[in-house]
């Protein structure tokens, strides 16, 4: 009869390697997964804050954020100077 023996020693070389061996492939997977997952370049990620209030400029009817407006003197919203010199449509 052939008779196995494993000494302790070879037996933690054993169980080490298929530990790597594991460890790899979970990490292998890991980072799969972030690639096919990461959002491609030049994407608009979510955006922090509260969104803005718009206002149409009186004139031409373009929207454009209220801190961007320019007001006239009774408050009435314009795009730009020549608008609000020209006054609304």
């Amino acid at each position: 009869m052939l008779r196995i023996s494993m000494t302790m020693d070879s037996l933690r070389v054993c169980i080490g390697h298929s530990m790597i061996k594991w460890l790899l492939l979970i990490l292998l997977a890991v980072g799969v997964y972030l690639l096919v997952r990461r959002p491609a370049r030049g994407t608009a990620g979510p955006v922090s804050g509260s969104p803005e209030r718009m206002v149409s400029c009186a004139a031409c009817g373009i929207f454009l954020p209220e801190k961007e407006s320019i007001r006239s003197g009774d408050g009435t919203p314009y795009c730009c100077e020549a608008h609000r010199t020209a006054g609304p449509r």
